[in-house]
């Protein structure tokens, strides 16, 4: 989570403002990445921890770790992204009950809920988020940025219009080096050399 005591001094709307402006384009900036964002979280992922999390591609937990937010046990609500990431991952009525509850919850609820891909033995979350990123790193870089654009921002639209957005993706895509050499390596069961064009 912020450190509160650096948060203390944000008195004016003004300031508060641009302390939360600071995290939330840090966490922008993650989100529109080209490149997929694992978070590997280890013990408590809170209220600003937790919005940076939501802010990644997969979230791998170990076991034992907690989650939460907790704006409202100190008058506050979050604002770099938790009232927005987190019901669209978790649907309405978790992150709700989370907001209002201030209560943390654990990795099989979180896992059960959708917050977090994979729940691992805590001496293993760091390499089975580096195993995920080395998996995804192996595929076509221009297609899964693609997919990663398609998805967050076909959550901001009508379906007709996502629709569209992935098909205008896609017809991009289609005239790629890495689109031909991915059809050509399947063809001739070879390992596919992408080179992002």
């Amino acid at each position: 989570g912020a450190d509160l005591g650096g948060a203390l001094e944000a008195q004016s709307p003004r300031a508060t403002d641009r302390l939360l402006m600071h995290f939330t384009r840090a966490n922008e900036t993650i989100e529109a990445l080209s490149k997929p964002v694992v978070a590997a979280i280890n013990g408590y992922c809170l209220t600003g921890g937790l919005e940076v999390a939501l802010a990644c591609d997969v979230r791998v937990a170990g076991e034992g770790s907690r989650f939460g937010i907790t704006s409202a046990k100190i008058g506050s609500v979050a604002g770099a992204g938790g009232t927005q990431r987190l019901p669209r991952l978790v649907g309405e009525q978790w992150a709700k009950h989370m907001l209002f509850s201030c209560e943390f919850i654990d990795t099989p609820t979180a896992f059960r809920i959708g917050l977090v891909l994979e729940v691992t033995e805590p001496d293993a979350v760091l390499d089975r988020a580096v195993e995920l990123a080395t998996q995804y790193a192996e595929q076509a870089p221009l297609s899964v940025w693609y997919a990663k654009k398609a998805v967050n921002t076909g959550m901001q639209l009508a379906m007709a219009d996502a629709l569209r957005f992935e098909r205008e993706l896609t017809t991009v895509l289609w005239t790629t080096e890495d689109r031909i050499e991915g059809m050509q390596a399947f063809l001739e069961k070879r390992k596919a050399q992408f080179k992002g064009r």
